[in-house]
C-alpha cells in the first residue's frame, strides 16, 4: 500500500524527537515504524507481548507498558528517558492506544507522558497526523482492509527548550490542536466531494 507522506520539517540527522501520533487502527504501527527516520522505540501497551514471536521481538526493542500499574509507567518513563539520551526517538500514542469511539474525533485530553518525557529532556515534540488509517483498516471485529494510499503529516516540531512541568499542560493541548486541526481538514476534504 503506498505512504504518502507529507514532512513539514526536514528531521536533523542525530536529534531525537518525541513523535507524538492519533491511534485509530492497528496499521498505525506498521506504517510508523516504516517511514520515521533514524533509531527509535515505541511505547506499546504490555499485552502486545502475548502476540506470538511478534511480542517477543516488541518487547526486547521498544518499552513495554502496563497502564493500570503506577510502577509499570514509572519504569517506562524512566526506560523513555534512557532512551532518548541514547539519541533515539520515541513515538507514543497520547491517546493511550485505540480508544477513540468515533474516528477521526480524538480522545481528550492526551496522556501526560510523552510531554513530561520531552520536557524533562529537552528535545521537540512532533505531532503526526495519520490522515486515513481509520478508514484504511478500521477498529472493528470484522476484519476488512480498504485499499487507498496512506496518509501522514509529520508537523513542525514543537520545542521544548526553557520549558518546565509546569508547561505540560499546554504543550500538550497544542499537540492536540495541531493533529485535530489536520484531521477536521481531511473530513471536510471529504465532505467537499460528497
Amino acid at each position: 500500500m503506498p505512504i504518502r507522506a507529507d514532512w513539514r520539517f526536514r528531521p536533523e540527522k542525530g536529534q531525537a524527537y518525541v513523535y507524538c501520533a492519533n491511534h485509530f487502527s492497528y496499521f498505525d504501527i506498521a506504517v510508523l515504524g516504516t517511514i520515521v527516520p533514524g533509531l527509535y522505540a515505541f511505547i506499546g501497551k504490555i499485552s502486545v507481548r502475548k502476540i506470538p514471536l511478534f511480542g517477543y521481538m516488541y518487547a526486547k526493542l521498544h518499552v513495554m507498558v502496563d497502564r493500570s500499574s503506577a510502577q509499570s509507567r514509572a519504569y517506562s518513563l524512566a526506560k523513555c528517558m534512557r532512551t532518548l539520551g541514547e539519541g533515539r526517538s520515541i513515538i507514543i500514542f497520547p491517546e493511550g492506544g485505540i480508544k477513540a469511539q468515533s474516528p477521526p474525533q480524538m480522545v481528550y485530553p492526551f496522556k501526560d507522558g510523552a510531554f513530561t518525557m520531552a520536557i524533562q529532556k529537552q528535545v521537540p515534540i512532533v505531532p503526526i497526523t495519520l490522515v486515513n488509517n481509520y478508514r484504511i483498516l478500521p477498529d472493528v471485529p470484522l476484519f476488512r482492509v480498504h485499499w487507498q494510499p496512506v496518509r501522514v503529516v509529520f508537523h513542525e516540531p514543537i520545542s521544548t527548550v526553557g520549558l518546565t512541568q509546569a508547561d505540560a499542560d499546554v504543550l500538550r493541548e497544542q499537540a492536540y490542536q495541531v493533529i485535530d486541526k489536520e484531521l477536521k481538514k481531511a473530513v471536510q476534504g471529504l465532505m467537499s466531494k460528497v
